[in-house]
């Protein structure tokens, strides 16, 4: 949290991104297998968890705890189910962040979720003019929280994850 750290005097940070592709297989199957490769037939899975995840590292942790030691066919199963709603203990930890937002803010984060992610951030406040909500401020304050990113491109993006849980 941005607001944070500037309010306690905190006024260099350092953005760390997410890991690359390769760094979060290597993280996943460290939790999942407890070593560095996958055994043989289950690396299609977890490029799906990877994708899943969108490279989120609590994501993978708490994927590949769950997984480890599964049979493929349980793979199958989660990762079914987990396409389509989120983990409880991943979506408590993202949820924290939503839920101390204004509800200004909570409705901003649920729009840009269903309809924005991805957008640019002019397209953004021009189809929210007319809301009660004051977007400029709603989208510095989603930035601060680390809750989206407005990219270089002057896109808002929300992680796949965080999206989820607006949905």
């Amino acid at each position: 949290d941005q607001e944070l750290l500037e309010q306690h005097g905190i006024g260099n940070t350092y953005r760390v991104d997410f890991p690359t592709n390769e760094e979060a297989r290597k993280i996943f199957r460290r939790y999942a297998f407890r070593r560095n490769l996958a055994p043989y037939g289950f690396e299609r899975l977890v490029e799906r968890v990877i994708e899943l995840c969108g490279n989120l590292p609590l994501g993978l942790r708490v994927m590949g705890s769950t997984l480890r030691g599964k049979k493929k066919d349980d793979w199958e199963s989660l990762l079914h189910r987990l396409e389509n709603s989120l983990d409880r203990k991943i979506d408590a930890v993202l949820r924290v962040g939503y839920d101390s937002l204004h509800e200004n803010d909570q409705s901003l984060f649920l729009h840009i979720a269903f309809f924005f992610n991805n957008e640019k951030e002019d397209h953004v406040m021009d189809m929210l003019a007319d809301s009660n909500l004051d977007v400029r401020l709603g989208l510095n304050t989603l930035a601060y929280k680390s809750l989206i990113q407005i990219s270089t491109e002057g896109k808002v993006v929300m992680h796949k994850l965080l999206q989820q849980v607006g949905k």
